[in-house]
């Protein structure tokens, strides 16, 4: 059965492994290109002096001649949305609407073995096509841009988790299109359903895998730390209104003159509203990195499960 999946799919399998071949040595290229013109510029030594007119006259000119293929992070955060909708959407659909399945079935295949062949197929490629991205990780931060120290900036490119969001994407789609049995509408929802799943993951949970840890604003955060969100608070830990932060910068300029010369945090601190940072140390980065991968496996097991039910239940 794998043999005939690959002779059945043997396009997109190809396919799918050239894309992520070329646009790894794409991005790596670029990459280089991006490290070159930064380093022949000195601009990373000017990074933390913006204010000088030299050293913003240097970012200035940086951007200027930037690779146009610095577009190509966009497309490696896309591509494994791009294989759910284009290798996992048709995948059962298009059987269906030619009719090919039932031939498959009378031949002594099961309807499990059928699901299971091209399933595991495809996971293997995908899989292969991932580990090839993930290896161009490092190429891809300066697509970024300048200035970027914290692992987590390229977190939705890296690691397990990426792995995972490509074996995720084939059963999503996978599981569509044995539901739906339509081609286009499972690519359109598969991709529509695994943009929707990845953003409420990344806003919602991946921030909150661990307590996030508290650094008071009159320090530097570190350089390689995620900066989750800056929060006001009193001296007791107890969040203050919005309505009076805004309050207290409107009425700063008043509270700035001599003999008594105030900064806004002193300022601050006299009305007993401190300023924190709310962050996640890059110590945890591949805790992180495991805990969503977890996760999308997960999903991805119960994706399967559902495929397999679809197809055993629904009459042919």
């Amino acid at each position: 059965m794998l043999w005939l999946t690959y002779r059945q799919h043997r396009v997109e399998l190809s396919a799918l492994l050239f894309v992520a071949v070329a646009l790894a040595a794409l991005v790596s290229y670029a990459g280089i290109q991006e490290l070159v013109l930064r380093t022949n510029l000195g601009l990373d030594s000017c990074m933390d002096r913006l204010r000088d007119q030299a050293c913003a006259n240097l970012l200035r000119t940086y951007l200027d001649q930037r690779s146009p293929l610095q577009g190509l992070y966009i497309v490696l955060l896309a591509f494994p949305a791009l294989v759910a909708a284009f290798i996992g959407g048709p995948l059962f659909s298009r059987d269906f609407e030619r009719g090919t399945h039932r031939l498959v079935w009378t031949q002594g295949k099961t309807r499990v073995r059928w699901v299971a062949s091209k399933l595991i197929g495809f996971v293997i490629v995908a899989v292969a096509a991932a580990a090839i991205l993930v290896a161009v990780r490092g190429y891809s931060l300066p697509l970024i841009g300048p200035g970027t120290m914290s692992p987590f900036v390229t977190f939705d490119v890296d690691g397990p988790a990426f792995v995972a969001y490509i074996v995720f994407a084939v059963t999503l789609g996978a599981a569509l299109s044995a539901l739906l049995r339509r081609s286009v509408l499972a690519m359109l929802l598969s991709l529509l359903a695994f943009v929707g799943v990845r953003l409420a993951v990344q806003t919602y949970l991946r921030p909150n895998f661990q307590p996030p840890l508290v650094w008071d604003v009159r320090g530097a955060l570190p350089a390689d730390a995620w900066d989750l969100q800056l929060r006001y608070v009193t001296a007791n830990g107890m969040d203050v209104p919005m309505s009076k932060v805004h309050s207290l910068m409107g009425n700063f300029s008043g509270a700035v003159a001599e003999p008594f010369q105030f900064n806004m945090n002193a300022y601050f601190a006299a009305n007993d509203v401190f300023s924190v940072h709310l962050y996640q140390s890059a110590e945890r980065y591949w805790l992180f990195q495991s805990i969503e991968a977890a996760l999308f496996l997960a999903a991805s097991v119960v994706l399967v499960a559902l495929t397999v039910w679809i197809i055993k239940v629904r009459a042919a």
